[in-house]
């Protein structure tokens, strides 16, 4: 405790919050190291937190973001663990962004396009349809029929291949 008292500046109490946190992730079964706990207090001394009451609010994003990343989770069928702190900061701006039906929506794109399903994919969905300001399932429904029939229209266009050949033009060319 005053190790990271005195090298990260955090009061002993902020500290015992943190640990306090390690210690029932532990009895949950997470697989947290200590280098976890060194992790997060070097984190907290950096975002400020240096209360009891930051320490509290800070404890209950991170309980909200785990409730969040087991919601998307489940709904993308990918395996992960413990989310890092660049997934969970992707996530919280999803949830920002957009509605959990949305981030639902875009998690369905993903298993049905991508050959190997990740949350990158998801993410790049959520971002395109952000630029197209889709923020409903109608949106993306009106979205989908826009690029059915852009796809249909570029089949229409190519021109029709010869069906003929010419069996003494292509031994002429072969040689």
């Amino acid at each position: 405790i005053s190790n990271m008292s005195v090298y990260y500046g955090l009061p002993p109490e902020v500290v015992l919050s943190i640990l306090q946190y390690y210690k029932t992730e532990k009895e949950n079964g997470s697989a947290l190291g200590t280098a976890y706990v060194v992790a997060m207090a070097k984190n907290w001394s950096e975002e400020g937190i240096t209360t009891l009451d930051a320490a509290d609010e800070k404890l209950r994003e991170l309980e909200e973001s785990d409730r969040l990343w087991t919601q998307i989770i489940e709904m993308s069928g990918i395996r992960f663990r413990k989310p890092t702190p660049k997934q969970r900061e992707m996530v919280r701006l999803w949830c920002v962004d957009f509605s959990m039906e949305m981030i639902s929506l875009a998690c369905d794109a993903m298993k049905e396009n991508a050959d190997k399903p990740t949350l990158k994919y998801v993410d790049s969905v959520l971002k395109n349809w952000k630029k197209k300001d889709i923020s409903t399932p109608e949106d993306v429904e009106k979205d989908n029929e826009q690029h059915a029939a852009k796809q249909n229209g570029k089949m229409k266009e190519r021109p029709e291949i010869a069906k003929t050949y010419d069996i003494d033009r292509i031994a002429k060319d072969a040689m």
